[in-house]
């Protein structure tokens, strides 16, 4: 990289911020305010550009997540010695602008400027709605079963009319996740592969239609298609010991096939290119998502960058974790972790692993780190099962007399024991189900009884949510019914949902889980879910009429009520609609006993205003206070309604 292209993605970087700052003064700012939001994290930003020398236009959505993370991390320790200090002046109130939020809403403000005028990519990280440094790094991993169902669905997208077109990216688009997964690479230092960044020999035989070859070696380097992010970023990858059998030769067969058309026209040098075009980075990140939606719901927090996260965990667990551990929670058989370690940790000094102190450092070389408190702090979210494992697995010696005198006889020809072996031989313990799975043969033979079970809807409905009720036939439906009611509830474009897609295959389970979750929290210490137990009486003990108002109000809620921001809508455009309101009021009230009202706004409505929303919420009242439990109540009548079949008869 010459200086004269270091020196151009700064002044880029500084154009970017003075563009920003103006932008800011026309929208009014004052100059002192303009100046604290500089200095909440321009410094920094400045300083990344120049250390990593990045460019800023050639950065992917994961470099961007990546320099964005480093820069709320270098907030967050500004602000633990902003306090240091304070605490030694005897201070112990800061300052907006001294805060790690502070510098988080500037940041987000400052990308959004990027997105609309530099053509900026979104980044996850900032659409969070506030700070918060546990949620920095995200924990989510794909396992060995969801990475089978990525690929399935992308082998489906391609099998689809409209990507006719576009089948030989999507088999190079498998093929990236395939080595980003097992390799961990970063989304660019894949896409940006070229032939002679492919280590091979075998590449070269005259004879190589059936040659497997001996290993294939990727070295992630700069080359005229992206930058790396730092210098540790260096490195090479073997293929062979991160792949399986069959994943090499898939991988080994495409490179051949590459490698012949590269011979022909030596112009189309990247790895993954079809006819000299390469899938957009944006365009991977899209496609990843919309795969991952398919098989998780909406919001479900899953990019190609997790991927490289999932990779990071399982090679700790493959390269430092025990037999039983790697057969847990990976798919890679015990043979192959030990030639792995044989081939990074050397097979002499495999000898003494329990000793060998460089081992963490190879997985964060592995990874393109320049050390392993890097990997450990954003990466690795399986430390305290390798923490557990380690000790569970580690020796304890123990005299003979003092394990008889706590148990019973002990046969052992000498007088110190190993305890944690012993105690495995012994099957005291069984730290992993997988070594020793729990027979379901028993459990399968009871049929589950509706009538007999003594617990309560609720009780059933999560159960089945869970997998732990799969044949409650009642539950399921029930499940339908709740999935549907907040979709039409929350979804905005799916208000006009019908009652006869309450069965569909298609409904987003991620509304369910949204509305269940915002009871939860609305939900006191002193309470279990849910707040209201009209649900479990009996029917035929209420009084008719309040019975007959209560169903009316269930439909007119299942069929027109919207819930927007925690509180619940209905449009009034014309007098019938007015009546449903009130027959809706008169039917809820009465449910909602001593510490519950119904707030209304809006009302009585005004037919001929332009505003004809009415807008309820469900107060909690507690002494002098109040407090907004909406979707706590809604989610009670969604239990409610559930079980009532007279509001679903098509």
């Amino acid at each position: 990289v010459d200086a004269n292209t270091e020196e151009k993605s700064l002044i880029d970087a500084q154009l970017r911020l003075i563009h920003w700052l103006m932008h800011l003064k026309k929208r009014g700012l004052q100059l002192s305010t303009i100046e604290s939001y500089l200095g909440s994290f321009g410094k920094e930003f400045i300083f990344e550009i120049w250390l990593n020398k990045l460019d800023l236009k050639q950065q992917s959505i994961d470099d961007y997540e990546d320099l964005y993370r480093q820069l709320l991390k270098y907030s967050s320790e500004r602000d633990e010695k902003a306090v240091q200090r304070d605490s030694v002046k005897g201070k112990t109130s800061r300052k907006m602008h001294q805060s790690a939020e502070y510098r988080f809403g500037r940041l987000k403000d400052f990308h959004q400027f990027c997105i609309e005028n530099y053509d900026a990519p979104g980044v996850l990280v900032l659409q969070n709605s506030s700070f918060k440094h546990l949620q920095i790094c995200n924990a989510r991993l794909v396992s060995p079963l969801l990475f089978g169902k990525l690929l399935e669905k992308l082998e489906n997208l391609s099998q689809e009319p409209t990507a006719s077109e576009w089948v030989d990216h999507l088999s190079c688009l498998k093929l990236m996740y395939l080595l980003s997964y097992r390799t961990g690479l970063r989304l660019n230092e894949v896409r940006c592969l070229k032939i002679q960044d492919i280590i091979c020999p075998e590449l070269l035989y005259k004879e190589k239609e059936n040659t497997v070859f001996n290993n294939i070696t990727l070295h992630i380097q700069d080359n005229s298609y992206r930058r790396l992010k730092t210098r540790s970023a260096n490195r090479q990858i073997p293929l062979k010991i991160a792949l399986s059998e069959h994943e090499f030769l898939v991988v080994q067969r495409y490179i051949q096939h590459r490698y012949e058309q590269y011979l022909v026209n030596q112009q189309d040098d990247l790895l993954f290119s079809v006819n000299h075009r390469v899938l957009t980075d944006q365009c991977i990140s899209k496609i990843t998502v919309d795969l991952f939606s398919q098989i998780l719901g909406m919001h479900h927090g899953f990019s190609f960058h997790t991927l490289r996260h999932s990779a990071a965990n399982y090679l700790a667990i493959t390269l430092l974790g025990s037999k039983e551990m790697i057969k847990t929670y990976t798919d890679c058989p015990w043979v192959k972790a030990k030639k792995m370690r044989d081939l990074l940790f050397g097979m002499k000094a495999r000898a003494q692993e329990e000793i060998i102190q460089h081992k963490w450092q190879v997985l964060a070389s592995w990874m393109g780190h320049s050390s392993i408190e890097q990997t450990a702090s954003n990466y690795l979210h399986v430390l305290d099962l390798l923490a557990v494992d380690r000790i569970y697995n580690s020796p304890c010696i123990i005299s003979k007399k003092v394990l008889e005198q706590c148990f019973s006889p002990v046969k052992s020809s000498t007088d110190y024991i190993n305890l944690n072996r012993y105690t495995q031989q012994q099957k005291w313990f069984n730290s992993y189900q997988q070594t020793q799975p729990v027979t379901m043969a028993g459990r399968q033979e009871k049929k589950f009884s509706i009538e007999k079970s003594t617990l309560t809807p609720f009780q059933r409905l999560i159960s089945f949510r869970e997998g732990r009720l799969s044949e409650d036939t009642q539950a399921q439906e029930w499940m339908q019914r709740c999935q549907w009611m907040s979709t039409k509830w929350m979804d905005r474009q799916k208000f006009n949902l019908k009652t006869n897609y309450v069965y569909s295959k298609n409904l987003e389970e991620s509304w369910f889980d949204e509305l269940y979750e915002k009871a939860k929290k609305l939900t006191r210490p002193d309470e279990i879910i849910p707040l209201l137990d009209f649900h479990y009486k009996d029917d035929r003990q209420q009084d008719a009429l309040k019975e007959k108002n209560m169903v009316k109000a269930l439909k007119i809620l299942l069929l027109f009520g919207k819930l927007r921001k925690n509180f619940l809508h209905f449009q009034c455009r014309m007098k019938g609609d007015e009546q449903q309101i009130v027959n809706f009021i008169t039917g809820i009230e009465p449910m909602l006993g001593d510490h519950l009202y119904l707030e209304k706004q809006n009302y009585p409505v005004n037919l001929d205003a332009p505003e004809r929303t009415v807008k309820f919420s469900f107060q909690r009242v507690v002494g002098s206070n109040k407090k907004n439990v909406t979707p706590l109540v809604i989610f009670n009548l969604m239990l409610k309604m559930m079980q009532k079949d007279e509001l679903w008869i098509k």
